[in-house]
């Protein structure tokens, strides 16, 4: 994402451990979903890895947003792909949509 739309986009968003999330719609439930997956990554260490998190409600997934360079094959990534896995019914992280819970 880039600095412009994160900071137009994000800049009265939610946050959680320094984490801007937001929900299209202002769905509750999304919310709650963000909310634990963030408390997950944070109590695994992980919190500094997200950049954002967006749930499209139209599109029915969370899009998760890391740091530059962090991949699917890294230790951290594929942590951050369990807890995604574990909290939210879709998401796009890595390049890749990923069922959850």
């Amino acid at each position: 994402m880039s600095s412009t739309y994160d900071s137009e986009v994000f800049k009265n968003a939610r946050r959680l451990h320094d984490v801007p999330y937001l929900s299209r719609y202002n769905d509750q439930d999304e919310y709650l979903a963000m909310e634990a997956f963030i408390r997950s990554a944070a109590t695994a260490g992980l919190a500094d890895y997200l950049v954002c998190l967006f749930y499209d409600s139209r599109a029915c997934f969370c899009d998760i947003e890391t740091v530059d360079g962090l991949t699917a094959d890294d230790p951290e990534g594929q942590s951050l792909i369990q807890a995604a896995t574990g909290h939210i019914s879709q998401f796009h992280l890595f390049g890749a949509i990923g069922p959850g819970k």
